[in-house]
């Protein structure tokens, strides 16, 4: 009972924290197209120190990550998987659990590839990279708030008619608007994996830890993606507001699905036999978002790459210290 309180409570926590850097962007906007940029742009130092902190962070979060896979869920779904066992089920000389991992591993990679294939366009891979490999970003929103079009869309990873002037057509528009969506529904997979992956956790330490892996990865794609947003529909607050809060409540609402799975009544056979899967394909979910989508990301960087192995180390760390003294 302690658990599912705890779960629903962050939860909530992490809607509210999407929801905040999400939106914040288009406050962020408002703030630039008034003219005051002062604050923001005072000198490129502190702009690369921004954008190195965030890596920092970022791969903070993986090392956390890479703990909760390998020391606390391997573990989880190896117990559950020798409780079937035991009952006569899965009894197959098979690595079934490793099995598992990597199916969904490569299921997200496959929904990621096409995806791209289909719509031209890379969901959140990238994302948090917009801020920590460009620490222009303000300078180049400085220069494109000074007018209502959206003459540089980076949506997709990449500008579209840079130099060129337009104005932005219904037709143009209603594109943006289906091509906003898209993107935003290949990050709704990902969310609705993540937020599952958390409320099927059965012990405090999972949960904690998922939770500050899963909220530090969530926010910074968030604020990225409402950057991207806020800039392809300048003149479309409500879009903008409507496909964030739809990012939002993704993984909240998919945590209540997995936290009601956790606490029901089901035959004990059955509930492990659930859990072994979920727990193992969750895994390789994590592990495709830590590597693929945080730590790969930042080891491209061209600043600081020992200390971003330092804070991979320490959130690996930590984790691992937190699982020994959790018991």
């Amino acid at each position: 009972m302690l658990n599912t309180t705890l779960k629903y409570i962050l939860l909530f926590l992490m809607l509210v924290l999407t929801l905040v850097f999400g939106l914040m962007p288009i406050k962020l906007m408002q703030y630039l197209r008034d003219g005051q940029r002062e604050a923001l742009l005072r000198s490129s130092a502190k702009k690369n120190w921004a954008a190195i902190l965030i890596s920092l962070i970022t791969c903070f979060a993986g090392g956390v990550f890479l703990g909760i896979i390998f020391l606390d869920l391997m573990p989880d779904a190896r117990e559950a998987l020798e409780y079937v066992q035991s009952q006569g089920r899965l009894n197959i000389d098979y690595p079934i659990l490793e099995l598992l991992v990597l199916l969904g591993f490569f299921l997200v990679y496959f929904v990621e590839e096409l995806t791209v294939t289909i719509f031209g366009e890379h969901s959140h891979g990238h994302d948090q990279t917009l801020v920590t490999q460009n620490p222009n970003i303000f300078n180049n929103l400085r220069k494109e708030t000074g007018n209502g079009s959206n003459q540089s869309c980076e949506i997709h990873g990449h500008d579209v008619n840079d130099t060129v002037e337009h104005h932005v057509s219904k037709a143009e528009e209603k594109k943006a608007i289906v091509k906003s969506f898209t993107f935003v529904l290949a990050l709704i997979f990902h969310s609705s994996l993540e937020g599952f992956a958390l409320g099927v956790q059965s012990s405090e330490v999972s949960i904690i830890s998922l939770f500050c892996g899963i909220v530090i990865h969530k926010s910074i794609v968030a604020f990225c993606v409402g950057m991207r947003l806020t800039k392809c529909h300048p003149n479309n607050v409500a879009i903008v507001v409507i496909l964030t809060v739809l990012l939002a409540i993704t993984s909240p609402v998919f945590g209540v699905f997995g936290t009601i799975l956790q606490d029901s009544n089901f035959d004990v056979l059955v509930k492990n036999e659930v859990s072994f899967v979920l727990i193992s394909a969750s895994m390789g979910t994590f592990l495709y978002i830590g590597f693929f989508e945080m730590l790969a990301p930042e080891r491209l960087q061209h600043h600081a790459s020992f200390i971003n192995m330092v804070a991979t180390f320490v959130g690996f760390a930590i984790t691992a210290v937190v699982v020994h003294f959790s018991g």
